[in-house]
């Protein structure tokens, strides 16, 4: 037994290069084999030295939104070199997370490692780092610079194999001032993996600033890249430019362009990796019609190397460059929302077959790795959160107007891991307050639901679970401004049982109102239901049923003379007469599931206080609900 067992063995370093040439799911079978195999699998010189000896693959990571069912899709695509226009599918990856309010950005990837981030509208609520060959990944903590005041934020991700086999996300924080506009250098805080905290950076001042929102980033020879602008000192104009960060040695830097983009609004730019160059695209609107030029930076670094590689006219709908193929073709979303593949050389470009929001699609050559192998598994862990606010006056009591905040948390398929954290904003004190030890059980306020103040109450609709068979009921939740206490009010059977994402709460002459929507065999129709007695049950009437015809979508608001506002999948604002039946088009265009219609009386409240714009309370307050 013992020359069968010495027939059998294999020296260390043999195994190694063994192990070395498997792919990164083979790995991961075998961890489970023996405790030094999962030792030597998972070590960072193992994971270092597979992914340098993993050669560069022909795969193409798609990531769609399809708002049809409020889902992302992550896929892989086989971008043949000898077949144009032609992606072939290999695999959908499952995506385990959940983006309350559509789709995550994607801050950057970098060695097979994608940095998720949940920041719609300004506010962050979920940070992931990823791994979807492994299926592994890291939650990181909130950041600790979180002003109060109006300001913006960007992110940017990369690797320091060189010294530390560290990944680290850079954080640069915006003020806004009265005229909402950047003065003062951003505050910088830095997340390293190795240390798991986030860390401010003292004593660093930068001039450049970066558009917010659109802003995007790319990693590559070590440092983060930014489209950026600044101020040119003699003449005030504003120049484009790169700022870039060194994720080693955590420096800043810029990078010049070429003078055809020096003077191009940073809005009209957008930066890419070509080839693991650096790529800035320059979009331009004329009036015969939108083109965009694509600039390469052929050697790094180096101003005189930045080149003209194509002008391309935006034809057939095409809208953004999303990525570029091994075949020379180039990526577009379109205005259809779908990807194209666009021949520079011919002019051609031809449908993938790839659907999705056009803002949603990002594209890029992707190379699987072990990195983040003792990272979480893809299990239910909170993975993401979203802020249902709710805003009103205590006039009464102490001439005040609080914001109330409710912080839902979720892990993966929308399960909710427990009661929401609630905060309360206070104009008087001026600064924000946890509550604690009230516990709101089994009450989920519905997703972006709209608010409705009355008789000093913020009311929204919500869901509960009913406790002998487990279905969820609708409800509308309530917090007193004043006495800051959480109550509720019963809905009639009608409602009770509608799903909340059917039911919208508003007010019709002061009164609480639920409206119910549906489907019916004849068409969509919905209901006005009308609390004729506050917070009394049996007060509940129907006020109207009204058909859903001509393309009236929701019901924004009421009118004086009793007709009802809607708005339509014409994205325009329509004035319906339930006596009548007749619909008529008020000339109001807009998007349709963002117009806010409400009796408004002017007053002189806040005229002591702070403009608007400034560091003030309301300078970043989004419109959750209005007041006298």
């Amino acid at each position: 037994m013992a020359a069968d067992s010495e027939s059998f063995y294999f020296p260390h370093e043999v195994v190694t290069e063994i192990l070395l040439k498997l792919p990164a799911k083979s790995l991961i079978r075998f961890t489970v084999v023996c405790k030094s195999w999962y030792s030597l699998i998972t070590s960072f010189p193992f994971i270092s030295a597979h992914f340098a000896q993993t050669p560069q693959s022909d795969t193409i990571f798609v990531r769609r939104y399809d708002s049809s069912c409020n889902r992302e899709h992550y896929s892989l695509f086989e971008d043949s070199k000898n077949r144009p226009f032609y992606l072939n599918f290999t695999s959908e990856l499952h995506f385990p997370f959940n983006c309350p309010l559509g789709y995550f950005r994607i801050v950057g990837s970098c060695n097979g490692i994608l940095c998720l981030s949940d920041d719609l509208f300004g506010e962050l609520r979920s940070l992931i780092l990823w791994n979807p060959s492994i299926q592994k990944f890291i939650t990181l903590p909130m950041p600790s610079i979180n002003p109060q005041s109006p300001h913006m934020f960007v992110f940017g991700f990369g690797a320091d194999l060189r010294e530390s086999d560290d990944y680290k996300l850079v954080r640069l924080v915006y003020r806004k001032n009265d005229d909402v506009l950047y003065n003062d250098p951003p505050e910088i805080e830095i997340y390293s993996i190795n240390s798991g905290v986030w860390r401010r950076v003292i004593g660093v001042e930068i001039k450049h600033f970066i558009v917010e929102f659109m802003w995007s980033q790319v990693f590559v020879n070590g440092n983060v890249h930014w489209i950026a602008y600044d101020l040119v000192a003699n003449g005030g104009d504003l120049r484009s430019l790169v700022m870039t960060f060194s994720i080693a040695d955590e420096v800043f830097g810029e990078i010049m362009l070429p003078d055809a983009l020096v003077g191009v609004i940073a809005t009209n730019l957008s930066i890419m990796l070509f080839e693991e160059s650096l790529v800035v695209v320059k979009y331009e609107r004329e009036i015969d019609g939108a083109s965009c030029e694509v600039w390469v930076m052929k050697q790094y670094g180096v101003l005189e190397s930045w080149s003209r590689l194509y002008r391309i006219n935006l034809v057939a709908g095409m809208e953004k460059i999303v990525g570029f193929r091994n075949n020379g073709e180039v990526l577009f979303s379109t205005r259809s929302n779908d990807l194209v593949s666009y021949d520079p050389n011919s002019g051609r470009n031809r449908g993938l077959r790839i659907q999705g929001s056009s803002r949603s699609f990002y594209a890029q050559n992707y190379t699987e790795s072990l990195i983040l192998l003792k990272g979480n598994s893809v299990v239910s862990a909170v993975v993401a959160s979203y802020v249902c606010s709710g805003f009103g006056a205590d006039l009464p009591e102490t001439d005040d107007f609080k914001l109330v905040k409710l912080v839902y948390h979720m892990n993966d398929g929308f399960v909710y891991s427990g009661p929401p954290e609630i905060e309360i904003y206070s104009i008087n004190s001026g600064v924000w307050r946890r509550v604690v030890g009230v516990e709101i059980k089994n009450c989920m306020v519905k997703f972006l639901s709209p608010q409705a103040f009355v008789n000093g109450v913020v009311h929204w609709i919500a869901s509960d679970v009913v406790v002998n068979g487990g279905d969820l009921w609708s409800l509308v939740k309530t917090c007193s401004i004043a006495d800051e206490v959480f109550g509720e009010i019963m809905l009639p059977d009608a409602l009770v049982g509608v799903t909340t994402t059917n039911l919208s709460i508003m007010l019709f002459e002061e009164s609480l109102a639920v409206v119910k929507y549906g489907s019916e065999i004849g068409g969509d129709s919905c209901e006005v239901w009308v609390m004729k007695q506050y917070g009394v049950l049996e007060s509940w009437s129907r006020l109207y049923h009204i058909n859903l015809v001509a393309g009236t979508d929701k019901v924004v608001g009421f009118r004086n003379n009793g007709e009802v506002l809607f708005s339509t999948r014409r994205n325009d604002l329509s004035s319906y007469d339930p006596n009548s039946g007749r619909n008529t088009s008020l000339g109001i265009q807009g998007i349709s599931s963002l117009f806010y219609v409400q009796n408004y009386r002017e007053s002189l409240i806040l005229f002591d206080r702070n403009n608007a714009n400034s560091d003030g309370f309301l300078g970043g307050m989004e419109v959750y609900g209005l007041n006298e």
